[in-house]
């Protein structure tokens, strides 16, 4: 899946007040003539620097975690990846 990449500023002032409706939470659901979804747009909104560090330390917690049980299962990330490999 590709995804096409537009600065907001070269939109028109237009577009630009559409897409603000999709807000930081919701989104836009472009439908067709039938009533069918053809394309969406999605809210973005950007973490706080106390959200980012909370999950920055939830994120080394996790993968401090699976390290542990890895090494109690005996196993190594590349006999991991290998396997994953195997699965594809």
């Amino acid at each position: 899946m590709s995804r096409n990449t537009v600065k907001l500023a070269d939109l028109s002032d237009d577009v630009q007040s559409f897409l603000g409706q999709a807000g930081e939470e919701g989104g836009i659901l472009v439908e067709d003539e039938e009533g069918n979804p053809c394309c969406s747009v999605a809210g973005f909104r950007r973490p706080t620097p106390e959200q980012r560090r909370k999950a920055l330390e939830s994120l080394a917690e996790i993968q401090r975690n699976v390290r542990l049980q890895m090494e109690a299962d005996g196993r190594t990330e590349d006999e991991i990846d290998r396997i994953l490999q195997e699965d594809e």
